[in-house]
């Protein structure tokens, strides 16, 4: 991801959730998601910032929270499914660093 005024939180999003933290869902969305893991990494990754824009005039995590609330369902699984896949590809790519 190139950096740019999104990317900056949007990277620390991912940092976080790449440790664990999983700040940006509530967890009933994640208990009841239903992941998909064909997803490609660049469709994902254009899902991931085209929604994060969406996202970020809100300042603190609470009401990107709730600015996600306003997504219908269908588009907050293919973001939360995105921003997973990125995640997963942001893991691999730094594990392929340490061979």
């Amino acid at each position: 991801m190139e950096e740019t005024n999104v990317n900056n939180p949007l990277k620390h999003y991912i940092d976080a959730a790449m440790i664990g933290h999983n700040t940006l869902f509530f967890e009933d969305w994640l208990k009841e998601h239903k992941w998909d893991r064909t997803i490609a990494y660049r469709t994902a990754n254009k899902n991931v910032r085209d929604t994060f824009k969406k996202l970020s005039r809100h300042r603190s995590t609470d009401r990107k929270k709730i600015a996600l609330t306003s997504l219908d369902k269908n588009e907050r699984e293919i973001f939360i499914n995105s921003f997973y896949r990125v995640v997963e590809h942001n893991l691999l790519k730094d594990l392929k660093s340490l061979h």
